[in-house]
């Protein structure tokens, strides 16, 4: 290996099979490089935790979309976690007219559901905004909320994300 790295981040993940994922990460195309990837699908599964789970690690008995690839295991290092990032602006960002989308004991909820899908959440990125999403300043003005939701992807387990561009 000529160059190493630290991670990659693998936009796209669910239009390439997990077959090739999983060669990619266990041999020595990467070496030791974290290998994270982006799972959305034009709103598809945006919020379905199985199914972006299941490119980090998927279990034997995976069904639908999550086992349709056939590969089991080990995938990807770590995913991008876009279900803590649509409850963290459903919690903390204002809702149009005022208020939240949700409470935070719906929060905890859907984070007690997150820690017990995910094989390893410590292994997934945490962020409030970035290229492909609505910044949070479009729906949520306010910039006290802005810094209660980043605050909150940076000390919940998981990868800390600042995107270029966030909380201007």
């Amino acid at each position: 290996v000529k160059y190493k790295f630290d991670g990659i981040r693998i936009d796209s993940s669910p239009y390439v099979n997990k077959t090739f994922y999983k060669q990619l990460t266990a041999g020595d195309t990467l070496g030791e490089c974290f290998a994270m990837g982006e799972v959305l699908v034009g709103g598809k599964h945006s919020q379905e935790v199985p199914y972006i789970a299941s490119y980090q690690y998927t279990p034997a008995d995976a069904v639908g979309d999550a086992g349709a690839d056939g590969v089991e295991g080990r995938i990807l290092d770590g995913v991008l976690n876009y279900p803590l990032w649509g409850n963290i602006r459903n919690t903390f960002a204002t809702a149009p007219g005022g208020g939240y989308k949700a409470q935070l004991s719906d929060f905890l909820w859907q984070w007690g559901a997150m820690n017990a899908t995910f094989d390893d959440i410590g292994a997934c990125g945490n962020f409030v905004d970035n290229h492909d999403q609505p910044r949070w300043f479009v729906d949520s003005p306010d910039p006290r909320t802005y810094k209660t939701g980043f605050v909150a992807s940076m000390f919940l387990p998981g990868i800390p994300i600042g995107y270029y561009g966030s909380g201007q």
